[in-house]
């Protein structure tokens, strides 16, 4: 209620979160990827291939969510609000990138998964990522096919 009352725009609480779970996902690549490159390596692989697709989704997740039911229709549970044009694109692009930097991250922790020091951290990030990607798979299915939208089924079967 308090940003609503600041913005006249509904559910950023869960905006800024979506942007907190991008950045989360963003530090496990970089942490993943710090134990396997050199420095001046790790900031060129980290800034092409992860802070670059990060930097351009943010913003353009608030275009979508500000043009789009996200910031019009209220719910406590914001996988309730029914999607229309652009907040289908606002799901698109939020799933699309954490689907990539979860991927990414994996990679790295597959490697380190060799290392007897690192395994049990890189399994349980390797369990936590695949965990997300499913979580996004399933909120894009429910996103986009109506009929589950329908039933409420979309929070319900993102949560699982």
């Amino acid at each position: 209620v308090f940003l609503h009352s600041l913005t006249g725009k509904w559910n950023l609480e869960d905006y800024i979160g979506h942007d907190l779970y991008i950045v989360a996902a963003s530090a496990v690549v970089y942490n993943a990827l710090g134990r396997l490159q050199q420095d001046h390596d790790l900031r060129l692989s980290f800034k092409q291939y992860v802070e670059y697709p990060a930097t351009l989704c943010i913003p353009l997740l608030l275009v979508a969510f500000t043009l789009g039911n996200g910031a019009k229709i209220y719910k406590a549970d914001f996988f309730q609000v029914p999607t229309d044009f652009w907040l289908n694109i606002y799901w698109l692009l939020l799933c699309g990138t954490l689907i990539y930097l979860l991927g990414y991250g994996s990679r790295a922790l597959l490697v380190l998964r060799q290392d007897p020091r690192s395994r049990t951290v890189a399994n349980i990030y390797l369990v936590s990522s695949a965990a997300g990607i499913a979580a996004c798979l399933t909120r894009l299915a429910t996103a986009f096919i109506p009929q589950l939208q329908a039933l409420d089924a979309g929070s319900t079967l993102v949560w699982i």
